[in-house]
């Protein structure tokens, strides 16, 4: 009979706490280069406006962003249950701008309609990918 790999031993309060201490450490040091960091970002930015406003040159305003939308919905796996009772099950439609938090919740409601299993993910859309997502909905019988 083969023997029982031992679990490694846990760790001590104190080995706990100075793991915690040096992470701390870690954090306080990475929070101070992301703050120098952005500094210097921030100067060069100014200088280039600057420049910029010397040779009488403005900048583009920026458009502003779109919210993804729902693209196509693309439905897989399903060869008993009609396409039409799993569209009917989801809180989004073509054309709609994209909630993701919305994914989840039609992912959990899929599955309380009784399918094995489901997945619902955003796909690139093969026409707009800058604006329209599609949405594949996998589910299993």
């Amino acid at each position: 009979m083969p023997a029982k790999p031992t679990p490694p031993p846990e760790k001590t309060v104190e080995a706990l706490l100075n793991e915690l201490e040096q992470v701390q450490a870690q954090k306080a040091e990475l929070e101070k280069k992301e703050q120098e960091l952005k500094t210097t970002v921030r100067k060069k930015l100014e200088q280039q406006a600057e420049r910029l406003n010397k040779l009488g040159v403005t900048p583009a305003p920026a458009k502003p962003a779109q919210p993804d939308r729902v693209g196509r919905i693309i439905i897989e796996g399903n060869t008993q249950t009609p396409d039409k009772k799993i569209l009917d099950a989801l809180t989004f439609q073509p054309g709609q701008a994209l909630q993701y938090p919305r994914l989840e919740d039609a992912r959990v409601k899929l599955q309380k309609v009784g399918f094995r299993s489901v997945s619902v993910e955003v796909v690139p859309n093969d026409l707009d990918d800058t604006v329209f997502k599609d949405i594949r909905v996998r589910v299993e019988e």
